[in-house]
């Protein structure tokens, strides 16, 4: 069902990991680029594919802002037995511009908090 979009997230982030667990895709991205002056430089990401409902998306714990501090409102998270930051950030997006786009556009939430 994701197949191209999963496909277009190899191309651009490299590593991933797709698993299924009912109408559920969750896709691991192994390296992430995180924006300028956060640490580390990049981050696993994962994401959680249910038909065309908007995404849900993970950063590992452990990074620090270009603030010099944690991110602020983001809640750790257990998924699949591994531990997440889930955060929110609102920013317009549609399927048809796609998973890389989505993925970036919610990592530009760390350039501001």
């Amino acid at each position: 069902m994701h197949d191209t979009e999963i496909e277009d997230l190899k191309d651009a982030f490299g590593d991933l990991r797709v698993r299924q667990q009912g109408e559920a895709h969750y896709v691991r991205l192994a390296s992430c680029r995180l924006p300028v002056g956060c640490k580390p430089t990049t981050a696993a990401v994962l994401l959680k594919l249910v038909g065309q409902s908007r995404p849900e998306i993970w950063v590992e714990s452990g990074i620090t802002g270009p603030h010099g501090g944690a991110p602020r409102s983001c809640t750790p998270d257990l998924v699949d037995g591994e531990s997440w930051m889930k955060f929110s950030y609102n920013f317009a997006w549609a399927w048809e511009q796609g998973l890389v786009v989505f993925v970036g556009a919610a990592l530009r939430r760390f350039e501001k908090h």
